[in-house]
């Protein structure tokens, strides 16, 4: 329970206060939530709370911080090599009246077709899509 309270709080910390653009919340939820469980390990760890023995909560809690800060600069550094190829290759961000307009809608601007669907649920040749009705043709 405090594991989610500690997540909840850290999303809006990392969102309003640090300024990252996170959507999913996936740092706040599962960084920080990973984080107190590595940390907390060293405590819950302990046989009065029916872990697997630690004696030593504090060697154990300091071996758990250089996990966790191994794990971080390990992750900072994949990211920093993926952001890198990906700038090289394709960029980073869409242009500016493609984001105006919405990548979607750019992108996927041809008719719906059946033709290669094969979902095993019928499919009444009507699709929802921002607020309109699209017709697509049946395949034979």
């Amino acid at each position: 329970m405090l594991a989610g309270f500690v997540c909840y709080f850290a999303c809006g910390i990392i969102k309003k206060r640090l300024g990252i653009d996170d959507a999913l919340d996936v740092f706040a939820v599962h960084g920080v939530g990973g984080i107190m469980g590595s940390l907390l390990l060293a405590v819950f760890g302990t046989s009065a709370f029916g872990g697997f023995g630690v004696e030593n909560t504090g060697a154990q809690l300091l071996l758990q911080i250089k996990g966790v800060g191994f794990t971080l600069i390990w992750s900072a550094a994949g990211t920093l090599i993926i952001i890198a190829i990906v700038k090289a290759t394709v960029g980073l961000r869409i242009e500016n009246d493609v984001e105006h307009v919405g990548s979607t809608k750019q992108n996927m601007a041809k008719p719906l077709t059946t033709s290669n669907n094969l979902s095993p649920f019928p499919f009444d040749g009507k699709c929802q899509s921002d607020h309109q009705t699209v017709q697509t043709r049946r395949s034979p």
